[in-house]
């Protein structure tokens, strides 16, 4: 159980009632009424909202019971540990505003709140409770749902009622709501079940077919690739054979080419040529040796013929 505007909080629910009535908690609803005096049903309405959240809290803690079979009380922290001799069990106090806790012994608990540090944390606590207060009672103001229960809080009405009663049956509900949802949920995996089935079938189907189109596939591409590598195969011969008649062209000419370089290299091109004047020169004086003798016998014929007509000029 909780009281939001003074920061209090307990498992008992006598000491909740207590703190109710407390002047603490009347201090903070005068600071209520103080900060805000246009709203004079303000501080009232806080008030009923925190009785309405711990009967709500209270209300939960007795269905668990009822649930469980078992009392919802806490149990000793200590329960079933043996201390030893240095230790003693004893009741101490705490200070929300120090976050201590104090033996609690009456001259222990005086010289804590004398302190200086306990007087400057509480100044700070308690600046720090008014602007929680303001927030609180703001958000009241500016929220469309807790508005809407003020206004109905003003003129008289009953806001929380509703709440309570929800509570009170909502284990219940709870429960049938439970049950709607397991029932929903089983039905659904039902359905879902089904659909899986009808789609690995079908998925079966589809593969078997995807399987048939990607063989044929493969096989197409397979026939593609052995034509392209024929045609590369006799390509390659082509240039192999080509290259071969290229190369014995080229060492042919090669070695007529190194023979004309070996014969320059020896000097043979200018006796050769001078062989070759020679030979016409041989050739001319053999004619021109033709033509001495022709001549010689012409001479020698005349000479007879001329012997043969006039024989009495003979010697």
């Amino acid at each position: 159980m909780y009281c939001a505007l003074c920061n209090f909080n307990t498992l008992e629910v006598e000491e909740m009632d207590t703190h109710m009535e407390s002047d603490e908690h009347k201090s903070s609803l005068l600071l209520v009424d103080k900060n805000f005096p246009k709203e004079k049903m303000l501080s009232r309405f806080l008030h009923e909202r925190i009785r309405m959240l711990n009967k709500k809290t209270e209300i939960g803690k007795l269905l668990w019971e009822k649930k469980h079979g078992v009392s919802y009380k806490t149990k000793d922290a200590l329960e079933g540990m043996e201390l030893p001799d240095c230790l003693q069990r004893m009741d101490v106090v705490r200070c929300p505003a120090c976050r201590s806790h104090i033996p609690a012994l009456e001259w222990e608990v005086q010289a804590h709140l004398q302190s200086v540090r306990h007087a400057s944390y509480f100044q700070d606590i308690q600046n720090n409770h008014f602007e929680k207060i303001r927030h609180i009672a703001m958000n009241v103001l500016s929220k469309h749902r807790d508005n809407l229960q003020y206004e109905r809080f003003k003129k008289g009405e009953d806001p929380f009622a509703e709440e309570i009663l929800a509570a009170e049956e909502g284990e219940e509900q709870k429960e049938k709501k439970g049950e709607q949802k397991r029932k929903g949920i089983a039905e659904v995996k039902k359905v879902i079940k089904k659909t899986v089935k009808t789609k690995e079938q079908g998925g079966e189907k589809g593969k078997a077919s995807e399987k048939k189109g990607t063989d044929d596939r493969e096989k197409e591409q397979a026939g593609k690739v052995g034509s392209l590598e024929e045609k590369k195969v006799e390509e390659k011969r082509v240039e192999e054979k080509s290259d071969l008649q290229g190369g014995e062209e080229k060492n042919v000419d090669d070695k007529d080419a190194s023979k004309q370089e070996e014969f320059q290299d020896c000097g043979g091109s200018d006796e050769y040529e001078d062989e070759e004047e020679a030979d016409e020169e041989d050739e001319g004086e053999f004619v021109q040796g033709e033509r001495l003798g022709e001549d010689e016998e012409e001479e020698d014929g005349e000479e007879e013929g001329h012997c043969h007509t006039h024989p009495e000029q003979r010697p």
